[in-house]
């Protein structure tokens, strides 16, 4: 098993993540260490986060860490409203849109 990036665009909303979970769970199990690209989300509701949460545990648990690059700022301003900005930096390697002071 190799590293690999997949890359999300679009509203990352209740109405995509069915097909979103099922997607990212065939390429968690094809890789060693996957990367999320979150450069192309513009939008992200209640289930979006609950869908990047899940799938961060599962990962982990399966000794797989989850990496996220390119978070957005509309990810970066739920996270923090829920009290998860210092979860989501832990997470986040570098890119353009790497994050920024959230973290305290």
């Amino acid at each position: 098993m190799t590293s690999g990036t997949f890359s999300l665009s679009g509203p990352l909303s209740i109405y995509v993540v069915a097909s979103l979970h099922a997607e990212l769970t065939r390429q968690r199990d094809s890789t060693r260490r996957l990367t999320l690209d979150l450069g192309g989300v513009d939008e992200i509701d209640g289930a979006g986060w609950q869908l990047l949460l899940v799938h961060a545990c599962d990962a982990l648990q399966a000794g797989q860490p989850l990496q996220l690059t390119n978070v957005p700022a509309c990810v970066q301003d739920v996270f923090a409203t829920m009290g998860l900005a210092d979860w989501l930096a832990t997470v986040t390697v570098e890119g353009p849109q790497a994050l920024k002071g959230l973290a305290t």
